[in-house]
């Protein structure tokens, strides 16, 4: 007999050993305690005796929403003061004036029809109107009275400037009466005060040298600017209007004329303000110990006013320092500083012993303060 193999009984399966339930519950890991938020930054507000201004473009005048928003945010804000085109960077009047180049030229193409009304209505707001009269550099009349301006020196015609803009000859006497005669529309509008800027001899550009009436030198540059601002403060006073000037930033680190006949030290004696256009952007060679401003644009602001103050500091100057400040984008990508970097070129420069500031956009896409 064969003998049966029986099966294996089946092995019992296996259950993990039971875990005593916990009498007590334990306590859930106790949290981090959250990052306290950060305080909201406090409204900037600068002094109420600074002279805090915006810019308002020939253009702009024109264009009901670009110049509506920009009162409204004069209303809503601490911004004090408007800077209005009233010559403009081609040549173009936002008024009458009574002289036959505007006339002859065809700069009288004013873009709105109430200029005094809108200068008035300022006043009454206590905004300070100020007319920014583009002296030198002009689109009009060179093209129609080249010997009213500068002169490419290889061929005697018309030079132009990098951008394609004309220049008026600083030495010429009826290029000095234009430009009182605008200054003086612009008083008899209501301004309360009168920028110049353009107010300098042009660097050569790939037009070649520029030629003048006369053969420039460091001493009848200086002397020419000197003269003609000189003059232009007398006709003002006398209205009650003050009278300022913009300056390149770099005039304020140089102790020369540097070929443009601004020489600060000079032209301080014959204005209530200078205005350095202190915008990091055209420091394109950097600035001393600030090799890169638009890296630190506050510090460009500060070097460059301490600069300003060391010019300054012989020859008495009792008017006002204020300057032009960058908001606008540097590059073709609208690459622009933020809010906060504004503001923080606008404490820099009134702890520079600025006076006041404006901030600078040609189309008036201001940043939010």
């Amino acid at each position: 007999n064969i003998p049966v193999k029986k099966p294996a009984p089946p092995r019992a399966a296996t259950r993990p050993p039971k875990r005593p339930f916990p009498q007590k519950i334990p306590p859930a890991p106790a949290k981090k305690p959250a990052a306290p938020k950060p305080a909201p930054e406090k409204p900037f507000i600068p002094p109420a005796d600074a002279v805090a201004a915006l810019y308002l473009s020939h253009h702009g005048l024109g264009v009901a929403a670009e110049r509506q928003a920009l009162l409204a945010r004069l209303n809503e804000s601490f911004f004090n003061t408007l800077v209005i085109d009233f010559k403009d960077d081609w040549g173009y009047l936002s008024h009458p004036v009574p002289n036959g180049l505007a006339q002859m030229s065809g700069a009288q193409r004013w873009t709105t029809q109430d200029l005094p009304a809108l200068v008035a209505s300022l006043r009454r707001k206590n905004v300070r109107p100020v007319a920014r009269v583009v002296a030198f550099k002009d689109n009009l009349i060179p093209p129609m009275f080249p010997q009213l301006a500068a002169q490419a020196a290889h061929d005697g015609s018309v030079w132009r400037n990098a951008t394609q803009v004309g220049w008026l000859d600083p030495f010429h006497v009826d290029v000095w009466a234009y430009l009182l005669d605008v200054a003086r529309a612009a008083a008899e509008v209501g301004f309360m005060e009168v920028q110049f800027d353009s107010l300098y001899f042009p660097p050569p550009s790939p037009a070649g040298l520029p030629k003048f009436s006369r053969h420039t030198t460091p001493a009848n540059r200086c002397n020419a600017l000197a003269a003609f601002l000189s003059a232009a403060r007398g006709m003002l006073a006398a209205r009650g209007v003050t009278l300022s000037v913009t300056v390149a930033g770099y005039a304020c680190h140089r102790t020369d004329d540097f070929g443009t006949g601004q020489d600060v030290a000079r032209l301080a004696a014959h204005v209530d303000a200078l205005a350095p256009l202190v915008y990091p952007a055209h420091f394109s060679l950097g600035v001393p110990g600030c090799g890169n401003p638009l890296a630190h644009p506050a510090e460009a602001v500060a070097r460059t006013l301490h600069a300003l103050r060391g010019r300054l500091a012989g020859v008495g100057f009792a008017g006002e320092v204020r300057p032009w400040l960058q908001d606008f984008p540097w590059d073709a990508a609208g690459r622009r500083f933020d809010a906060g970097t504004v503001r923080a070129q606008i404490r820099t420069a009134l702890d520079s012993g600025a006076t006041g500031f404006g901030l600078w956009h040609p189309t008036g896409d201001y940043s939010r303060l």
